[in-house]
C-alpha cells in the first residue's frame, strides 16, 4: 500500500514538474528571442522569355514560360523570414511575418516583359516585386534589372547584414535612354545594407548614395516598394479593400491621369488635389501616379489589408531624407486578373521613396558627397487607423465622452515583443500640466494589437486645451521607444 502510495505520489510531482516546464516552455514561445540564422538558396524567377539588345533594349518577347535561376540569401529570426536576391536589381523580395505567416510584398508568379514607349530608361520593364533601389534615374532607373555585388558583413546570432552595392558607370549608348532621361552617366554608387536583429519583426535597410566624383553631379534616387501585406505565401496579391496609410493632406496629380482629378476635391492650387479617396486601393479605376504635396514630412507610410487587417509599413526620416512619395498602381481591375496568365495588369500597391520630389526632379551631390539614411520595413497586426507608426511599435488613440466622462482608447502593436516595456497613458493641459493616467508593464502579443482605456470625470483632468499621450520605455534603462499623441 505505501509503495503504490508513493509512485502515485511520485507521479504526481512529475506531472506538475512537466506541466510547470510546459508553462515556461510556452511563456518563452510567446515573447522569441532566439538567434538570426542564415542560408543560402537558389530561386526560379518565372516570366515570359525575351531576349535584349546590346544597349539593354527589348529585343524580342517571346511566348513560352521560362524559368531563370537567381542565387538567394534566406536571413530569418523567430519573427521575419526575409529573402533577398542581389543579382536581379538588388532588392529584397520577399517578408514573411512567421507569427501569422503572412507575406508583407508582392512577387510576380509569371512575370511579362513589356515595351514601354518612351516610359523607360532601356524602353521596357518586367516586374518581380519585393522592395529595391532605383537609380540614377526616374521610372525605375538604371539598375533595376541588373546584378549588385553582395558582400556579408556580419553574421552573429544577435545580427545579420548584408551590403549590396551598385555604380552608375553606364553611359548613353546607341538611343538608350530617351531624351527625357538627361543625367547621362553620373559614377554614383548606392550601397544598401539589409539588416535584421535578434527578436524584432523591424527589417532594417542603411541606404547610402556616393558621388564618387570631384565635381556636383544631378540624380534621382527612389526606393520602389511593391507591397502585398495580409498575402497568403506563394500567393501574393492586395484586394481592393485595401489602404494606403499615408499621413499626408494633398497630392499633385500630373495632367495626364483625368480620372484621378475627377476623384479628389481641387485645393485652388494648380495640379494640387485633396488626399482622401486615393487612400483606398477599391477607388483606383484606372492606373495612374500621384505624389505627396509638396512632400512627405511624417516619418511613416504604409499600407494595411482590411481583409485580415494585416500592415507593412515603412519608417525613415521622410523629411530630411526622403521627402518625395510616388504613388501607383494597376487600379482595382487588376484584382480579377489571371496572376498565371501573361499579363502586365498586377494587384499590388506600389509606393516609393525619393530623395526628389517628383519624377524627373533631381536632388543633387556636391562633389565627394555622400548622403545616407536608414528604412526599416516592419508588419502590424490588428489595427486598422494609426496615430503613430515608428521602428519599434505602432499605435491608434481616440477618445470618447459620457456622462461627464472621457475615456483614452489606445491599440498597441510593437515589433520587439521580446522588450519589457512600461506603458505610460498620460494627459496635458493649459501651460503644459500633464497628469498621468496609467503606468504598467507591458508584454506585447504577436499575433494582435494590446488594447488599453482609461475612464476619468472631466473635472478630473488638467484644464484647457492639450493633449492624450501614448508612451513606452524601455523598462530596463528608462530608454523612451515610442510616443503618440491626439489633441484634446
Amino acid at each position: 500500500m505505501k509503495t503504490t502510495f508513493s509512485i502515485i505520489f511520485f507521479l504526481l510531482i512529475f506531472f506538475l514538474i512537466q506541466a510547470q516546464d510546459e508553462k515556461v516552455r510556452t511563456d518563452i514561445s510567446q515573447y522569441p528571442s532566439g538567434p538570426v540564422t542564415y542560408s543560402q538558396d537558389t530561386i526560379m524567377f518565372r516570366h515570359i522569355a525575351y531576349t535584349l539588345n546590346n544597349n539593354g533594349s527589348i529585343n524580342n518577347i517571346g511566348k513560352d514560360i521560362v524559368l531563370t535561376p537567381y542565387k538567394a540569401t534566406i536571413v530569418e529570426n523567430d519573427l521575419l523570414k526575409v529573402t533577398v536576391v542581389p543579382g536581379f536589381g538588388g532588392r529584397i523580395l520577399s517578408i514573411i511575418y512567421k507569427p501569422t505567416n503572412h507575406e508583407l510584398l508582392y512577387q510576380n508568379s509569371l512575370a511579362t516583359p513589356f515595351a514601354g514607349g518612351d516610359i523607360f530608361y532601356y524602353d521596357w520593364l518586367m516586374i518581380w516585386g519585393g522592395i529595391f533601389p532605383t537609380f540614377p534615374e526616374s521610372e525605375h532607373g538604371k539598375m533595376w534589372y541588373l546584378p549588385w555585388k553582395s558582400e556579408i558583413i556580419t553574421a552573429t546570432e544577435d545580427e545579420f547584414t548584408l551590403r549590396m552595392t551598385r555604380n552608375d558607370s553606364i553611359k548613353p549608348i546607341d538611343g538608350i535612354p530617351p531624351k527625357q532621361f538627361k543625367y547621362g552617366r553620373t559614377d554614383i554608387t548606392v550601397s544598401a545594407t539589409v539588416r535584421l536583429k535578434r527578436g524584432s519583426a523591424a527589417l532594417h535597410i542603411d541606404l547610402e548614395v556616393e558621388n564618387t566624383l570631384n565635381i556636383p553631379v544631378d540624380y534621382e534616387y527612389w526606393t520602389c516598394t511593391t507591397l502585398a501585406p495580409g498575402s497568403k505565401v506563394g500567393d501574393t496579391k492586395s484586394p481592393a479593400n485595401t489602404e494606403i496609410i499615408a499621413p499626408i493632406d494633398e497630392v499633385h496629380i500630373p495632367k495626364r491621369w483625368e480620372w484621378m482629378t475627377k476623384l479628389e476635391l481641387p485645393t485652388g492650387k494648380e495640379g494640387i488635389y485633396q488626399y482622401e479617396k486615393l487612400a483606398e486601393f477599391r477607388n483606383w479605376s484606372e492606373m495612374g501616379i500621384a505624389y505627396a504635396a509638396p512632400q512627405v514630412m511624417a516619418g511613416y507610410w504604409g499600407v494595411v489589408n482590411h481583409e485580415n487587417e494585416v500592415g507593412v509599413f515603412r519608417v525613415a526620416d521622410n523629411k530630411n531624407s526622403t521627402p518625395g512619395l510616388k504613388f501607383w498602381t494597376w487600379g482595382v481591375q487588376s484584382t480579377a486578373s489571371d496572376l498565371q496568365s501573361p499579363d502586365i495588369y498586377r494587384p499590388y500597391i506600389e509606393l516609393w521613396a525619393g530623395n526628389s520630389t517628383e519624377f524627373f526632379k533631381p536632388a543633387r551631390l556636391k562633389g565627394g558627397e555622400k548622403k545616407s539614411w536608414t528604412e526599416t520595413y516592419l508588419p502590424t497586426i490588428g489595427l486598422a487607423k494609426f496615430t503613430k507608426v515608428n521602428e519599434y511599435a505602432a499605435a491608434f488613440l481616440k477618445t470618447t465622452e459620457s456622462n461627464g466622462q472621457q475615456t483614452l482608447h489606445a491599440r498597441v502593436f510593437s515589433v520587439e515583443p521580446s522588450n519589457n516595456y512600461d506603458i505610460i497613458l498620460s494627459v496635458s493641459g493649459n501651460e503644459g500640466v500633464s497628469k498621468e493616467l496609467l503606468r504598467k508593464q507591458w508584454k506585447p502579443k504577436l499575433n494582435a494589437p494590446s488594447v488599453f482605456e482609461v475612464t476619468k470625470a472631466i473635472t478630473d483632468l488638467p484644464p484647457g486645451k492639450g493633449e492624450w499621450k501614448l508612451t513606452l520605455l524601455d523598462t530596463t534603462n528608462g530608454k523612451l521607444l515610442f510616443e503618440a499623441t491626439i489633441l484634446r
